[in-house]
């Protein structure tokens, strides 16, 4: 069933963005109550994910988050992690498909954005590697969102962890800045896996 609700999460947040006049931070919210209500009543109560979004719009970072996922930011020489650790223990107490209080436990936070702020947006399978090796397969990566995130996955693989793992990996380029992200056509293959 999480993988049913995974999917339905995501067609509903791109059904949101595609087609509302307006998007804004109190939209979101509300379509996130939205889901949850909508996860119980189809899944009957069996249906549950976790939810990261990150939206960049006008140099601010808008997170919505529900969850055990993470999301760290790079500010030039430094990663931080943006939310917190849902509760703990080897429960996940909080999660879309939960009931009413998932409102009242969704993490909402902004972040100014600067040119080059790059963004890591994983789920707990990716705790096997350090935060600082996040920095630095993206170092290695030459700059390449797309590359970065492959390459990171190649090295959860290889420390064989019990967890799924996904990787996002996003730069924030203002619209002066020459395009940096890679061609479709010659982006790697990254493995399609779902949370």
């Amino acid at each position: 069933m999480g993988q049913w609700a995974a999917r339905l999460t995501c067609l509903r947040i791109e059904q949101y963005f595609f087609n509302s006049p307006t998007i804004d931070r109190r939209g979101l919210e509300q379509l996130i109550g939205e889901i949850d209500w909508e996860l119980r009543g189809e899944g009957r109560g069996k249906a549950a994910c976790t939810l990261s979004i990150l939206w960049l719009c006008e140099k601010k970072g808008t997170i919505l988050h529900v969850g055990d996922s993470a999301i760290y930011i790079n500010h030039k020489g430094g990663i931080d992690r943006i939310t917190h650790l849902d509760g703990g223990g080897s429960r996940l107490s909080c999660y879309m498909g939960m009931g009413a209080s998932v409102s009242e436990l969704l993490q909402v936070v902004e972040v100014p954005l600067r040119e080059g702020d790059l963004f890591f947006l994983v789920t707990d399978g990716v705790d096997v590697l350090s935060t600082q090796s996040l920095v630095l397969e993206w170092n290695r990566s030459g700059g390449d969102p797309d590359r970065c995130a492959l390459n990171l996955t190649e090295r959860i693989d290889e420390c064989e962890g019990d967890d799924d793992a996904t990787i996002v990996v996003v730069q924030y380029l203002s619209a002066g800045t020459k395009d940096r992200v890679s061609d479709p056509q010659e982006a790697p293959d990254v493995p399609n896996r779902l949370m």
